[in-house]
């Protein structure tokens, strides 16, 4: 989970489709277990992430 939190963090990826693509397969896989605070956490993570501008990467 830390990994994919620091992927997301570094913001220069998101702007592939490939890279969006395996962070929802990684959301996919985890959802079984999103109650769970860590998956919370990087779910938020993807949301802020997804929402920033691209110029305040």
């Amino acid at each position: 989970m830390t990994t994919a939190g620091l992927a997301v963090e570094s913001g220069d990826a998101l702007q592939s489709a490939r890279f969006q693509r395996y962070v929802g397969d990684f959301q996919r896989e985890v959802s079984a277990h999103g109650t769970l605070p860590i998956v919370q956490q990087f779910n938020g993570q993807v949301r802020e992430a997804m929402e920033r501008p691209d110029d305040e990467e």
